[in-house]
């Protein structure tokens, strides 16, 4: 079985002391414990003057005394209820103007204890007879371990277990994203996540890992679907110019046979005109034919040299695509590795925190063996202040200040 939390237990036993110092609370009346009973600052009396047929309800001050009509100020503070009967009759009889004074003097209402530290909702708690130290932590709520109480340590764990399954989506998001990325390094048009990686994924739910792969299909589907048809549009592009350039480099082979001709012919024409055999005019003929040929060689070389530089841009602007292409997915890649190993130390500090948060794994916080919960008291009352002997079924007086300090580590 396993062992209830320290706070559980804690709790519980507060309840029990709680419902027990309730039943004292009918058991044992207020004038039982009042003739004992010494007061303290904050009591409230009630002051019956029968003599003169007066009632006062007076608290007593920070300075330890009451004030009634026809005695004054009296000290009351340390005193029973018999000695404050007996000062303020002879208080009124000091006076001299009265022969007999009768006084009965009766508790209203207690002094609060105040309830401060390690606690859910300190301040002040309204005395009950035999109140303990339990009943107050009870009514206060309970402590608090180390600053946080139960219904803050819930929420937590609440907040937690979302986390881990925000946190191990995440995961599951990122290894699919890191086996696309991996397929379409390797230009191929569909993956699978593999074995190492579906190992990472803390929780496996087998329905949301697959929506999570068509979706990244889908993607990759695209993705491969543009590549290849860029790829094909420049390949064709260059096709198309290799075939315009090989018609090219044809005319302009037939061109330079033509222009080599026509070279000869002028050079005979000019040979013919020096010896007299040739006229001017045919000449100038020659020559212009030969000026012309040599002009479409011209043309055609700089068609063949801007269709060679177009065939280079393209050549050039296909390479940096599949360049680009490939380094940012290399860097895309690179990327959710990177986020895959955060989100894992993310869900192990998780785990963590729920081995922290949830009851038997809670270890040096929670368990009762190895939670130290100090209580001191602090008190107007001679003798009472201090640490030493108080326990959780410790009797609290009125007045007392309870101080609750909780410690981790090994309780004595």
């Amino acid at each position: 079985m396993k062992k209830a939390s320290w706070v559980s237990r804690v709790m519980d036993t507060m309840r029990k002391i709680a419902i027990g110092a309730l039943v004292c609370a009918l058991i044992f009346p207020t004038t039982a414990i009042a003739e004992q009973y010494r007061l303290v600052s904050g009591d409230v009396l009630i002051i019956d003057l029968a003599t003169f047929e007066a009632n006062y309800t007076t608290q007593v001050d920070i300075d330890g005394q009451v004030r009634v009509p026809l005695a004054g100020a009296v000290a009351v503070a340390g005193r029973t209820l018999d000695e404050v009967e007996t000062q303020i009759e002879a208080a009124i009889l000091g006076n001299g103007d009265y022969l007999a004074a009768d006084a009965v003097v009766s508790i209203s209402a207690y002094a609060p204890v105040v309830i401060a530290g390690d606690v859910t909702a300190p301040g002040l708690v309204d005395y009950i007879p035999r109140m303990t130290v339990a009943a107050a932590l009870g009514v206060t709520g309970g402590t608090q371990i180390l600053g946080t109480n139960r219904l803050d340590l819930d929420r937590a764990i609440i907040e937690n277990e979302w986390q881990l399954r925000l946190l191990n989506l995440e995961i599951m998001q990122t290894v699919v994203l890191v086996s696309r990325l991996q397929a379409e390094l390797a230009e191929e048009s569909t993956f699978t996540t593999n074995g190492a990686l579906l190992a990472m994924i803390p929780v496996l739910d087998q329905s949301e890992l697959q929506r999570l792969q068509a979706f990244e299909s889908e993607f990759l589907e695209a993705s491969q679907s543009r590549r290849k048809a860029l790829i094909e549009m420049w390949d064709e592009e260059l096709e198309s110019y290799e075939e315009q350039n090989n018609l090219l480099q044809s005319r302009l082979d037939n061109q330079r046979v033509l222009a080599n001709s026509l070279l000869e012919n002028l050079a005979n024409a000019r040979d013919l005109q020096e010896r007299g055999l040739l006229l001017q005019d045919r000449l100038t003929q020659a020559e212009q034919a030969e000026a012309n040929a040599r002009d479409r060689v011209l043309s055609i070389e700089i068609a063949q040299f801007d269709l060679k530089q177009l065939i280079s841009q393209t050549r050039l602007a296909q390479a940096r695509f599949l360049t680009n292409s490939r380094e940012e997915t290399l860097a895309a890649l690179r990327t959710a590795r990177t986020s895959l190993d955060e989100l894992t130390l993310r869900y192990g500090r998780s785990l963590e925190q729920q081995a922290v948060l949830a009851g038997d794994n809670m270890g040096t916080l929670l368990a009762s063996d190895e939670i130290d919960v100090a209580f001191s008291i602090v008190s107007a009352r001679a003798g009472r202040s201090g640490t030493e002997g108080i326990m959780p079924d410790t009797v609290l007086m009125p007045g007392d200040t309870l101080i609750v300090q909780v410690n981790p580590g090994m309780a004595e």
